[in-house]
């Protein structure tokens, strides 16, 4: 047992054999002899130690520390705008990750010229092997096939380039993809009607998004200086 006298710390041992009085110390009233035994109990809330030491005092002590951990002022939790909180960037560690998020939980409605988020596949684990996974027209144009973001999945469509003023693409990139006409017919021969749609690539994205600026632009494809004549 450890016991406080004026800030000195006096272990005692297990037993001793009597208490005599001791009127001239100043913070007790008792001292024990060479033989120690343990505390007695002169009044309400004391005990009496080794040279006259109070375990009250060491008690009060940790009350109070006790009081103060309890009273403390606790951190208040930081507070953010709306438009900080719109702000705010999600990074993803794979463009998988976006692409799986965004099929549960983003806009995936199809609205014609409205860009939907699409990823690069290799054409070889659809229609079998010995398909390049990206094409080039005589003009530039880079042709791919996509799987684009829905919410049962995805589906996959056969895309091109908005023009050849671009980034070269790679299969496992994710873009942006802006369906357009409707053709009867192409969505029977991959096996969904959503396949139907044609459509064109205008940026590729990286695995980013927040709600005021929505998905992070790397590069834009570019319109044609000719096309614009």
């Amino acid at each position: 047992m450890v016991l406080s006298q004026i800030g000195q710390l006096v272990t005692v041992a297990p037993e001793f054999t009597e208490i005599v009085p001791a009127p001239n110390l100043r913070f007790g009233i008792y001292r024990t002899r060479a033989t120690y035994a343990p505390a007695t109990r002169l009044s309400k809330g004391a005990f009496v130690g080794p040279d006259g030491g109070l375990v009250v005092v060491g008690l009060l002590i940790v009350f109070g520390a006790l009081i103060s951990f309890l009273t403390r002022e606790k951190p208040r939790p930081a507070k953010f705008t709306d438009d900080q909180v719109r702000s705010q960037v999600l990074v993803y560690k794979t463009p998988e990750a976006l692409f799986a998020y965004w099929c549960k939980y983003g806009n995936t409605e199809i609205i014609l010229d409205r860009p939907l988020l699409a990823q690069l596949i290799d054409p070889g684990d659809v229609a079998g092997p010995g398909l390049p996974a990206i094409g080039f027209r005589a003009d530039g144009i880079q042709t791919v096939m996509l799987k684009v973001a829905a919410s049962d999945g995805g589906f996959i469509v056969i895309a091109s380039t908005a023009s050849r003023r671009g980034p070269r693409l790679r299969v496992g990139d994710l873009v942006l993809w802006a369906p357009g006409a409707y053709v009867d017919g192409l969505g029977n021969e991959l096996g969904d009607p959503r396949a139907g749609y044609v459509g064109l690539i205008v940026a590729t994205v990286a695995p980013a998004w927040s709600i005021k600026d929505g998905f992070k632009i790397i590069e834009r494809f570019l319109p044609d200086p000719e096309a614009v004549r």
